[in-house]
This record gives structure tokens, C-alpha cells and sequence, in this order.
């Protein structure tokens, strides 16, 4: 899904408003991008808590915060097109309201 991620931000940048399937595909995307990352962090907290090995629990917890700082990144990539295109070139009144649900 990262790739489907960077092809509509890529749509996105191009310029233009998008259509109603193009709206649908940008928000699978970053949806679908967060989704695996926020169970991998969810996963690694229950290691951290079941392990008594020390490495184990430092490993988990250097894995947790590279996959955090991933999810940051997302997130920040979502909100600046959404600040920055998606909202003001809004052609309905029903895109500005899913783009603004999206935030």
C-alpha cells in the first residue's frame, strides 16, 4: 500500500481536483499504509510486556519507535496535502467534507 500511497500523492501534486474514485483510492491508501504499522506497534508493546529477556524487550522497543516515527511521517505526508491541495480545490461541498473528515 506505500506504493499506492506515493502514486496518489503523485496525483495529488499533479494538480486538479480529484474524482470521486480518485478521493476513494487516496483515502485506501493512507489508510491501508497506517493500518500495518499500527498493529506491528500494537504487537511490539505485547512483546515488551511478555518478555523477561532484556534484548528482547530493548529489540521490540527499537522496532516500536522506528515503526512510530514511520507512522509520523504518513500521517504528516496526509495532512499537508490535505492543508495544502485536497481541501481548498474541493469542487463540492461533499469533497471538503470527506477531505476534512479525513483529518
Amino acid at each position: 500500500f506505500d506504493e499506492m500511497a506515493e502514486f496518489m500523492k503523485e496525483r495529488v501534486l499533479a494538480g486538479g481536483p480529484l474524482d470521486s474514485e480518485e478521493r476513494d483510492m487516496f483515502s485506501a491508501a493512507f489508510k491501508n499504509a497506517l493500518t500495518g504499522r499500527r498493529h506491528a506497534v500494537r504487537v511490539a508493546v505485547q512483546v515488551m510486556n511478555a518478555e523477561e529477556q532484556q534484548s528482547a524487550v530493548e529489540c521490540a522497543a527499537g522496532y516500536k519507535s522506528k515503526v512510530e516515527n514511520e507512522l509520523q511521517e504518513i500521517v504528516r505526508k496526509v495532512l499537508d496535502l490535505l492543508d495544502s491541495h485536497l481541501v481548498h480545490t474541493a469542487t463540492s461541498a461533499e469533497d471538503k467534507v470527506f477531505y476534512l473528515k479525513m483529518k
